[in-house]
């Protein structure tokens, strides 16, 4: 009977097909179906037939046939259909492109290595999963793997409002009212906010004037919204968190994994960048710009509060919140945060001193050194000499030796003047804004 239902070609590899179903001891989630398949494939041999049946998965640790295996295409694991199939289930209603790689080595870095096969390894996974996950799944897949391509594109944009992202090729050039093709409402280019009509022939810093003196809710809200709307933009995909920057600098995106610093943008680098030759032992480092938070919230609040008044720069100094309750003295605004369970959004919770426009004093200064990065003001003032000669030091100029007879403050103004010859202050008040253009 198994040499005609098996359609086998001798009664030795029947007798083999037998042998193997006797066996009490067949570690296997086999069935008759797959014996008949591993004796075809092993033609007879019991030593190959048993191997053809013995695949370990690395994922549940159980053995399948040769038959219910599958491996991915940059890698040689080798893991149960059962256990990729639930893998990539949770993977793409869950997480984002970037995370589908192997479950077992993490081939291939999405993010980090070469883009070919990045491409030639999602080429493979289309293949793959189309037979392996239900259809709501798997457009669910091309739909993330999509968004994926689109977040290369300079014009690359998330709604405001929903979770779809989009190109957006604007008829005339430079306009910033963006409609989403999924809810069809209206996002801002540029600030990446909410459109409203009032922003209309605005830029983005005049409307955000005119919310401060004319939106009551916005007004009521007090800085915290303000740091929040004004919130951390990757400089790699475009995503917008309503974030402050206080905290730990060094932010990865959950869009797109991009590491950089939330004050200034500018990438953080595991190995030698090649900006200067001291990078290629500095590990993991960025390049913070002088004017970058990162170094500003060694300030104290008072020095940084003289350098706008200098430049004569407004500031808040009460809250303007209406709603006070009984945690008003906790600083509300919005944090990434380390946690047991990976990184979360929580508030700050840090006390407001008084005086502090309803901030911590980490917020406070992040407030005010925006201010000033926002109005171009140059923060090399506030720095004395040593600090003056690191930033010379880490630029790689060379310091200019103190003369005998020259005074501490000439000095001082000598390092000022050469900082700024050989290192012009880098703009961050908006990364990448045209500012000149108002068409809605």
């Amino acid at each position: 009977m198994v040499l005609v239902e098996g359609n086998l070609v001798s009664w030795g590899r029947a007798e083999t097909v037998i042998r193997i179903l006797d066996m009490p001891s067949l570690d296997s989630e086999a069935t008759i179906e797959d014996i008949i398949e591993a004796v075809r494939n092993g033609q007879g041999d019991l030593h190959n037939s048993l191997a053809y049946l013995q695949q370990l998965c690395t994922l549940c640790l159980c053995n399948f046939p040769m038959n219910k295996m599958r491996n991915l295409s940059l890698c040689e694991c080798r893991m149960c259909a059962g256990c990729l199939q639930g893998y990539y289930e949770v993977q793409i209603r869950e997480r984002l492109a970037k995370d589908m790689a192997c479950p077992v080595c993490g081939r291939p870095d999405i993010i980090n290595e070469n883009q070919s096969e990045a491409e030639n390894h999602f080429q493979f996974l289309e293949l793959m999963l189309k037979n392996l996950v239900d259809e709501d799944t798997y457009q669910l897949f091309e739909k993330k793997l999509r968004d994926w391509h689109l977040m290369k594109d300079t014009n690359f944009r998330w709604c405001a409002h929903c979770e779809e992202g989009f190109i957006f090729n604007p008829e005339e050039p430079g306009r910033r009212k963006m409609e989403c093709p999924n809810c069809k409402q209206f996002t801002c280019f540029q600030c990446k906010k909410p459109w409203e009509d009032q922003h209309t022939g605005l830029t983005c810093e005049q409307f955000q004037l005119w919310q401060q003196h004319n939106n009551s809710e916005y007004q009521a809200a007090g800085l915290a919204r303000h740091l929040q709307e004004n919130g951390i933009d990757c400089p790699n995909c475009n995503f917008r968190y309503a974030l402050a920057k206080g905290g730990c600098m060094h932010f990865k995106c959950g869009q797109c994994s991009h590491e950089f610093c939330s004050g200034c943008s500018e990438p953080f680098k595991r190995e030698n960048c090649g900006k200067y030759t001291k990078c290629a032992t500095a590990g993991l480092h960025c390049h913070h710009p002088r004017n970058c938070l990162f170094y500003l919230r060694d300030n104290s609040v008072q020095d940084l509060q003289k350098l706008l008044t200098e430049n004569g720069i407004e500031f808040d100094t009460q809250s303007t919140c209406e709603n006070q309750t009984e945690d008003a003295t906790k600083c509300c605004v919005m944090e990434q945060k380390e946690t047991p369970n990976g990184l979360k959004d929580e508030p700050c919770a840090k006390h407001v001193p008084a005086n502090y426009a309803g901030l911590c004093d980490v917020h406070y200064k992040e407030y005010l050194v925006g201010l000033s990065n926002n109005h171009n003001i140059d923060p090399v003032t506030l720095f004395n000499v040593d600090e003056l000669k690191i930033i010379l030091w880490r630029s790689e100029i060379v310091v200019p030796e103190k003369r005998r007879k020259q005074t501490a403050e000439i000095y001082h103004q000598m390092l000022i003047q050469v900082i700024k010859e050989k290192e012009p202050l880098t703009d961050i008040s908006r990364p990448g804004q045209v500012e000149s253009v108002c068409l809605p």
